[in-house]
């Protein structure tokens, strides 16, 4: 098996008007599919916290489907999405923001590789992030002047994680779309933001990420467009994160080591100096390990780093202030660690992914074909890497 390091790769958007850049080409989704058919069937001798690689990945896509299925249809009919035990999935995924439209063109790929490859076609609504922005810049154009004008839809609020903020400012989000087209009105007459904001206001649901989610996922549908759509807060909460995360913890020294080797060499290849970018590097303090994961109580309002200890009886959880400290007997089976686990998140201890471990987890156990991004298609380099090396195995494509 030869290793594919990390090389330089400069994937730019297009500057032209209408241009698009899409690598490989559609026309190649369904080869790739069969070529990663091909390298999970490499890891089926590995067990991940207590199952083969094969029947965690079988369990992964059982929950996807279930939890695409019971979320997408509080706002969509599902009666045309069939699926079967034969069928491949393919899949993206975003902040649930007002974001571009070079970021929106990626669900229409999905749509589009979807259909060509009969697969099943679900975007992941990463809504474990945190709420960078409540704002928007619109051109506003005075006299002969045009410049970039900044209007918020809310205000920002202390808790800023995307799963659970609600409108701020009941006004302030319902007069948007007006102030926005009292803007634009030089140079769009009618812009989208109408059509959209009705559908976010309708939407049943009080979290904005959601509702801006749904009201997109809405238009695709309108348009001809056949998706599942799922929050990954929800899948985080599935046994089978649970067991990655496990697996995780057992190995957090050489899973460390592992992350931070590919990180450096991403580094050094791509000539950045930044020790922020593109991830940081994984610390020990003491004898605790960071992990590539954020926690959260009830009680605490920002997310902070997870660390694991580990003992020759004992894994012990906790974060950088120590605001909790948890512990699961090694003496228990796997699967009694897994229900442990879940337990703690349905009384209010949240686990999430950070980026690299988010796309790893999608790409190894949920998917059979991953779109990216630029942005993220540069970084997953430094996944492919920590795959390869953490578990002896060419990744998928």
């Amino acid at each position: 098996m030869n290793q594919a390091s990390i090389t330089y790769r400069k994937l730019q958007a297009p500057s032209g008007n209408g241009d698009c850049f899409i690598e490989p080409p559609i026309s190649k989704s369904l080869s790739c599919i069969h070529a990663n058919h091909q390298r999970f069937t490499a890891f089926a001798g590995i067990k991940i916290g207590g199952l083969s690689f094969t029947t965690l990945r079988q369990q992964a896509r059982d929950e996807l489907i279930s939890a695409g299925r019971e979320y997408t249809q509080t706002y969509l009919d599902l009666s045309n999405t069939k699926v079967t035990e034969k069928t491949s999935i393919v899949l993206t995924g975003h902040q649930p923001t007002l974001f571009h439209a070079g970021v929106w063109f990626k669900n229409f790929c999905l749509d589009h590789i979807a259909k060509h490859t009969q697969s099943l076609a679900i975007n992941l609504i990463i809504d474990h992030d945190i709420v960078k922005s409540t704002s928007i810049k619109v051109p506003s154009q005075t006299h002969d002047t045009i410049t970039l004008k900044t209007i918020a839809y809310d205000v920002a609020t202390a808790s800023n994680r995307i799963e659970t903020t609600g409108i701020q400012d009941e006004n302030l989000f319902n007069s948007f779309p007006q102030r926005v087209a009292d803007q634009l009105n030089v140079f769009v007459k009618k812009p989208i933001l109408e059509s959209f904001w009705k559908l976010v206001q309708q939407a049943p649901t009080d979290i904005i990420g959601y509702k801006f989610s749904q009201a997109r996922h809405q238009l695709e549908h309108r348009a001809g467009m056949n998706s599942l759509d799922v929050p990954f807060s929800t899948l985080c909460r599935g046994a089978s994160f649970a067991r990655l995360l496990l697996h995780l913890m057992k190995n957090a020294a050489r899973f460390r080591k592992v992350h931070n080797a590919a990180v450096c060499e991403y580094r050094k290849v791509h000539r950045i100096r930044n020790l922020g970018h593109p991830v940081p590097e994984l610390e020990i303090l003491s004898d605790r390990i960071e992990l590539p994961l954020w926690s959260w109580t009830n009680s605490t309002a920002q997310r902070q780093r997870l660390f694991c200890q580990v003992t020759a009886e004992q894994l012990i959880l906790s974060d950088l202030p120590a605001s909790f400290e948890l512990r699961l007997d090694l003496a228990a089976s796997s699967s009694e660690c897994v229900e442990q686990l879940q337990a703690w998140q349905q009384t209010g201890l949240q686990f999430r992914p950070r980026a690299l471990l988010t796309t790893m987890f999608s790409r190894l156990l949920l998917g059979d074909l991953f779109i990216h991004g630029i942005g993220g298609g540069k970084y997953d380099q430094v996944t492919d890497q920590i795959i390869y090396e953490f578990f002896g195995q060419q990744p998928p494509l």
